[in-house]
């Protein structure tokens, strides 16, 4: 492999990187609610927010619920 094919391949892989994570929504830790539940809440780039529940600290079997 020449070193243009080389380079072109990292600036591919590098610029790809950055363009996907834009488009993510900014979500916080899972944390312990009282009633033995993990809630987490995440807001979009437009400022929107979701909320989501879960059975563990790994979001195991997470589900929207509104916040």
């Amino acid at each position: 492999m020449n070193h243009t094919l080389i380079w072109l391949v990292v600036l591919v892989g590098v610029l790809s990187v950055p363009g996907s994570a834009v488009f993510a929504a900014s979500c916080s830790t899972w944390n312990w609610q009282s009633d033995g539940v993990y809630w987490r809440t995440c807001v979009n780039d437009d400022g929107s927010q979701q909320c989501y529940q879960a059975t563990d600290e790994s979001g195991s079997n997470a589900r929207e619920v509104p916040c």
